[in-house]
């Protein structure tokens, strides 16, 4: 008896199979390393004294929509500071490659400033929670430009980079400069 055409058989479904894996596998990675971040840095408006943390959650992603459904800072007490008043109505849609940022006033936030880069959370839609870190491309608060020149806004934030773009969420740029 030929058993030939079993083992072609065989091979063909395997081949098929493992191509199905490795697809999956591809694709879980890709969005497991692509995942939004959250960022955090300190800054102040024009002619306003009052320090400001800013958050920023950043779509690396180039193929996946996120919604971001809650934001908030989270105290060793475990009681939550609402930063809703900075933010669009949520859920907020972040498309691939796009940038939403929100404030919060520093004398509302009851943490000391470094554990503070690490307290905020944002939780998407599917209900993943992301931690914050601290936004490193970010100078010293007060040094460097504006991040719009031709704002005629006077409350725009002073950062320390070009490369901060603060829209408050009210609608998002483009994430390319933070991968």
């Amino acid at each position: 008896m030929d058993l030939e055409w079993y083992w072609q058989l065989v091979i063909g479904v395997g081949t098929v199979i493992i191509s199905a894996l490795l697809v999956a596998i591809i694709s879980w990675l890709h969005r497991l390393f692509n995942k939004p971040i959250v960022r955090v840095h300190k800054a102040k408006f024009i002619r306003n004294d009052e320090d400001y943390y800013f958050v920023k959650v950043i779509n690396r992603s180039l193929k996946y929509d996120y919604t971001v459904t809650h934001i908030w800072i989270e105290p060793k007490e475990e009681v939550y500071i609402s930063i809703l008043d900075s933010v669009p109505p949520l859920p907020c849609l972040i498309k691939p490659s796009q940038v939403v940022e929100g404030y919060i006033i520093k004398s509302e936030v009851n943490l000391d400033e470094d554990k503070v880069y690490k307290k905020v959370k944002v939780r998407l839609s599917y209900g993943r929670v992301l931690c914050s870190k601290r936004n490193r491309t970010i100078e010293r608060p007060g040094v460097g430009r504006i991040h719009n020149a031709d704002s005629t806004d006077l409350n725009a934030p002073i950062t320390g980079s070009t490369q901060t773009r603060s829209i408050n969420f009210t609608g998002a740029t483009n994430a390319s400069d933070y991968h």
